[in-house]
């Protein structure tokens, strides 16, 4: 909340409207991706410019690096961008940082603000890991170095893919307040199966934990399978093998947004098929 402050939508009508959706507004389209309007324009909200230092930390057990994670973005002291750790298993297929890892290390990326950099490796030392890479901006630019966001979120996906077809991916978000032990538990339960990725974040205040574990896929039966236990755990699972809306994240029909389609798009033009609530409205008709 607080990050999309406003968008502009073209309506698909006979004679077609430009919208200007502002605040609370904007969830009538925000994750909707293209099923009941047109985007033509955002209003994002920026923050201060920040000198970030690129940093690709290094431990021999994985759970120790979540903790660190975890610790990092509790840190209200430290100013940071990115709080990204993966397993062993993920971090082999990062091609680019193989000459800065031992064999079978987990892997951090942070960008953390250069004024908060001493506390940050004193708070790594006092974890256990070691800095494996660490570049200002302005380093990374010159040399050509792969910065740490090209690791991170989805772009783990990528570069595993780089390096084998076979991989796909979860994303999903894992129950508090204590999620490191649901992290655990799912990682003694999966091992490799499932490289392990989270990413710790900030939400309402309060520190989070979402993952985007990949997966080694065997069969659609066991990926299912996966999903399922992995969500009778109580940890939410937002399916990116699924092209309706409704199923991949939000698991049920946003009324606003189903409102906002018959508004904007009143013959269904937009992306048919992929809304499970508009179907259901039209076959109610």
């Amino acid at each position: 909340m607080g990050t999309l402050l406003g968008a502009r939508v073209v309506t698909m009508e006979a004679v077609p409207r430009v919208l200007q959706l502002r605040g609370a507004e904007v969830n009538r389209v925000h994750h909707a991706y293209g099923t009941n309007g047109i985007i033509t324009e955002l209003t994002i909200a920026m923050a201060p410019a920040q000198d970030w230092v690129d940093y690709v930390v290094a431990f021999g057990d994985f759970m120790a690096l979540a903790h660190f994670g975890d610790a990092i973005a509790r840190a209200d002291g430290i100013a940071k961008r990115l709080c990204t750790t993966v397993d062993g298993g993920a971090a082999a297929y990062f091609k680019p940082l193989q000459a800065t890892l031992h064999p079978g290390e987990a892997a951090g990326m942070f960008l953390i603000a250069a004024q908060s950099a001493e506390s940050f490796e004193d708070m790594l030392a006092e974890h256990g890991g070691r800095v494996a890479r660490k570049l200002t901006e302005a380093e990374a630019e010159r040399d050509s170095v792969v910065p740490a966001f090209e690791f991170a979120w989805n772009h783990t996906t990528l570069q595993a893919l780089k390096v084998d077809r076979g991989i796909t991916y979860l994303q999903s978000r894992f129950p508090g307040p204590d999620y490191l032990a649901a992290v655990a538990e799912t990682c003694a339960l999966y091992g490799d199966e499932l490289p392990m990725h989270l990413e710790f974040v900030r939400a309402g205040g309060e520190a989070a934990c979402v993952a985007l574990p990949l997966v080694r896929y065997t069969t659609e039966a066991r990926l299912r399978e996966i999903i399922a236990a992995l969500e009778a755990r109580g940890i939410t699972v937002f399916d990116p093998h699924t092209y309706i809306l409704e199923d991949g994240g939000m698991k049920q029909t946003d009324p606003a947004q189903l409102a906002f389609k018959h508004e904007a798009d009143p013959l269904g033009l937009l992306n048919p098929g992929k809304m499970r609530g508009w179907a259901a409205a039209q076959t109610a008709a």
